[in-house]
């Protein structure tokens, strides 16, 4: 089966969707593509498909959808046509902790963040009387040949980059930007003292992530949001910038915003990265 151009599974927040373009072309040769933070895989399933693929995402929820992913459970319920009581049953049942791969996608794709949702704002007007997921109906049998053989994780980042990074790797890191005052998902860095928002721990800081690449065998590519403490952390890896036009259902009615991010490497890239950057 052709090896073809796929979209993430989902909308994912700080996913890399719009990056794509940019990342593509300056991938370097590897025989072991590492994902740590995979989220709806937007970069994995849009690269080649490498000999090895090593996936990993905290969120079990995330991981099981990867893991689980059958064209013929998928199809069942994918192509039922979009109701209010289809989404709402479905982000009820994710919001209980489901690892069923629907009710996962469908949460995913009306919300981009479930778990703090009001039902009542729910805007799915456009999307009525739809199959849930076309696009993964069309190419469900590639989606499927993408993840064949990879290995699926649910564990510490970390822990992933070292036990698989090899002279012949590449490992992109896409970590939780930092800095954030975003409510509706903890990201790290939004209070003192290294902790999220629940309290807990925050453990994916700049220097841990910029340090894995520093000492890496492998390539490593990180993309980050533009701030002070990532510069910082970062200095002596390549830095890059770059810029893409963000809109958002989320945010009708309201111009679209003219932003951009980081990426970050520790092997050479292009001084100006753009869609059609040639490898350097």
């Amino acid at each position: 089966m052709e090896d073809r151009k796929l979209q993430g599974l989902f909308g994912h927040p700080g996913g890399k969707s719009r990056y794509v373009d940019f990342l593509t072309p300056i991938l370097p040769p590897h025989r072991v593509f590492i994902e740590p933070f995979v989220g709806s895989g937007a970069l994995f399933f849009a690269k080649p498909k490498a000999p090895v693929n090593v996936l990993n995402d905290a969120d079990p929820q995330i991981a099981a959808v990867f893991k689980n992913f059958s064209c013929p459970t998928l199809k069942r319920c994918l192509s039922r046509r979009v109701s209010r009581k289809l989404v709402e049953d479905a982000i009820g049942r994710f919001k209980k902790g489901s690892t069923h791969a629907c009710d996962v996608l469908i949460a995913k794709k009306f919300t981009h963040n479930s778990a703090g949702l009001n039902p009542s704002r729910l805007k799915i007007d456009a999307s009525q009387g739809r199959p849930a997921a076309p696009t993964i109906l069309r190419n469900c049998d590639s989606y499927v040949e993408k993840l064949l053989g990879a290995r699926i994780l649910s564990t510490d980042y970390s822990d992933v980059v070292r036990r698989y990074d090899a002279k012949d790797s590449l490992t992109f890191m896409d970590p939780p930007y930092w800095g954030v005052d975003n409510t509706k998902y903890a990201f790290c860095g939004m209070t003192r003292h290294g902790r999220d928002r629940g309290g807990r721990p925050c453990e994916v800081t700049p220097e841990a992530v910029c340090g894995l690449a520093r000492r890496a065998k492998g390539k490593v590519l990180i993309t980050y949001n533009d701030h002070p403490q990532v510069r910082k952390a970062c200095a002596g890896l390549v830095v890059r910038r770059i810029h893409y036009v963000y809109t958002s259902s989320q945010r009708q009615g309201q111009p679209a915003q003219d932003v951009g991010g980081l990426v970050i490497a520790n092997f050479r890239l292009p001084k100006r990265l753009t869609r059609r950057s040639a490898r350097a």
